[in-house]
């Protein structure tokens, strides 16, 4: 499951850096990918994205659920 998990980020991460319009995001991977459950818990984040993303996007998502 956890495999499973990591490629579904993974894909997302790639997806997203392949239709950026704004080229720092295709060339250096500024971008952020997560699952979450329905808690807004963070069940997995993509191997890409920088740290302040991440962190942001972890505690960010569980005010919109």
């Amino acid at each position: 499951m956890w495999n499973r998990l990591q490629s579904v980020v993974d894909e997302q991460a790639q997806a997203l850096m392949h239709t950026a319009f704004i080229p720092i995001v295709r060339e250096s991977g500024d971008i952020s990918a997560g699952v979450f459950d329905e808690q807004g818990r963070m069940l997995a984040q993509a191997v890409t994205g920088t740290p302040g993303h991440i962190n942001t996007m972890a505690e960010s998502v569980k005010y919109f659920t």
